[in-house]
């Protein structure tokens, strides 16, 4: 029997804290989840998960175009981190308040917008389950320098782009440029996706070379390609969809004059 099994044995009167010490002073060997069981067991939210404020905590379980632009948007401007819990975050400028805001109501959540000092804001919340999530769908703690570009369905990139561009992308109103950063293994299959899309990009280069580091920045300059990136990631966006409005309305002012 596995820790669960006595849980449910006992019909719940021990918590499985309770049952594990007791095995584990008493020298009693129980049997480790195994991969399915282990699945089943973190998608259920834990009795700390449930005293918590309101979240669906198994938000990045299903594909959907919101979810796809959340963790597009998290991989540009998020992070997870573990100390003494399991913590899940994004940060912004303070403009862009209002879009952490329909992220929280989009994931069901009453947790509060934090303001910081350096005019930004932040959403941060502790949820064992979106966190190992976060890990399943290919993200992980410390990602700014090794990061690579996730599985995301067919029907779901322009989306998941969308929310990368919203956190690590710009467009120059002077020239109308498009770039993006990131790390190179992540670009260069950005760069196939996009490519996949009739999308061609201007060049792939190191930024701030003398640093050493393993950031990037992906350019698209030419006029009509992007356009074409344009399209692509707003062609299916309606009033439901998430987006940064700031940067959508100097993609349409760009893509209407041109």
């Amino acid at each position: 029997m596995n820790i669960n099994d006595f849980y449910n044995y006992f019909d719940k009167r021990y918590t499985k804290k309770q049952i594990r010490n007791f095995c584990n002073r008493n020298g009693l060997k129980y049997r480790k989840l195994n991969k399915d069981e282990l699945k089943a067991a973190l998608s259920v939210p834990n009795k700390k998960q449930r005293q918590q404020i309101q979240i669906n905590h198994n938000y990045f379980k299903t594909w959907s175009k919101n979810m796809a632009y959340i963790f597009g948007l998290w991989c540009a401007d998020g992070y997870i981190y573990r100390n003494k819990g399991y913590y899940f975050s994004i940060k912004l400028h303070k403009q862009d308040k209002y879009l952490l805001q329909k992220i929280l109501d989009e994931m069901n959540s009453k947790h509060n917008i934090y303001e910081n000092k350096d005019n930004s804001c932040h959403i941060t919340f502790s949820s064992k389950t979106i966190y190992h999530d976060i890990i399943r769908l290919g993200g992980k703690e410390r990602k700014s320098l090794d990061m690579n570009f996730p599985y995301v369905p067919n029907e779901y990139l322009a989306d998941f782009i969308r929310g990368y561009f919203d956190g690590d992308g710009s467009i120059h109103k002077d020239n109308g440029g498009i770039t993006i950063c990131g790390t190179k293994e992540f670009l260069n299959e950005l760069n196939n996706v996009l490519k996949n899309q009739s999308i061609n990009i201007t060049n792939i280069h190191q930024h701030n070379i003398a640093r050493g580091n393993n950031t990037y920045k992906l350019q698209i300059c030419r006029k009509n390609e992007i356009i074409n990136f344009i399209n692509f990631i707003y062609n299916d966006v309606d009033n439901l969809c998430l987006y940064m409005k700031r940067k959508r309305d100097i993609c349409y002012a760009y893509a209407s004059v041109r």
